[in-house]
């Protein structure tokens, strides 16, 4: 019985605690409402009230103000006049015509040797050593002129650098001769050439070497003087 009675002692005085924890002093809400909220239960706590924080509002850009350009200043890369632009231009060049011709120049100073003095037949010949050509051309005119030269049909297709289409009419093998020495060479014939190209096919099988500063070229092992050709001569490919 007594330790009945002191359990309902203590009861007694810790229901009085939480009556005065629980009392509301106007003079101190804030204390209240504190603890108030910390003796309510997880459940029933009031919701925390979310303050809207102001957004970055976005940059808006500004239009660029067109600079005024001086036409006193300006020259037309077309015309080459003063005054306006090349996409205002009313007198533009005229440009080449990819339908025009295309002439291959091999025009170079008459103090350039680049070719070889060879002889087909009894004709001297002057023979280009044209290492950007990977088979030999050779005039049809030149072949006509020569007797005895045995000539098949062609059965390749030519293209020049432009991917226009070089005409071949015939395949031939000619007796060539250097300084006495016979340099065969297979080539073909075509109208649209107007001297005897050397190309990378007959460089290759007689070992030809190009001394640039002896100004010697060597084929078959033999060294050869080269010359100029008297005239500016032309490969049309159109």
């Amino acid at each position: 019985m007594a330790n009945v009675a002191q359990l309902s002692s203590q009861v007694t005085r810790q229901a009085s605690q939480f009556s005065d924890m629980c009392y509301v002093d106007a003079d101190r809400p804030q204390q209240v409402t504190d603890l108030a909220f910390r003796t309510q239960p997880h459940a029933n706590a009031e919701p925390h009230c979310v303050v809207a924080q102001p957004q970055p509002q976005p940059r808006v850009a500004q239009p660029r103000v067109a600079q005024s350009i001086n036409n006193s200043r300006t020259v037309c890369w077309a015309c080459v006049e003063v005054g306006h632009v090349q996409c205002n231009c009313a007198n533009p060049k005229p440009q080449p015509n990819a339908t025009q011709p295309n002439v291959r120049g091999l025009e170079k100073p008459p103090d350039d040797p680049a070719y070889l003095e060879m002889t087909l037949s009894s004709k001297t010949v002057l023979s280009l050593m044209d290492s950007g050509c990977h088979v030999t051309l050779v005039p049809q005119s030149l072949v006509e002129s020569v007797r005895g030269l045995r000539v098949k049909p062609a059965q390749h297709t030519l293209r020049a650098a432009n991917e226009t289409v070089i005409t071949v009419v015939d395949e031939v093998t000619l007796p060539l001769r250097l300084d006495g020495r016979c340099i065969k060479t297979a080539a073909f014939v075509s109208p649209d050439v107007e001297e005897l190209m050397l190309g990378l096919n007959c460089l290759r099988k007689h070992r030809c070497m190009w001394d640039f500063a002896g100004n010697k070229i060597y084929v078959d092992g033999y060294a050869a003087v080269p010359v100029a050709p008297k005239r500016l001569s032309h490969c049309r490919r159109d």
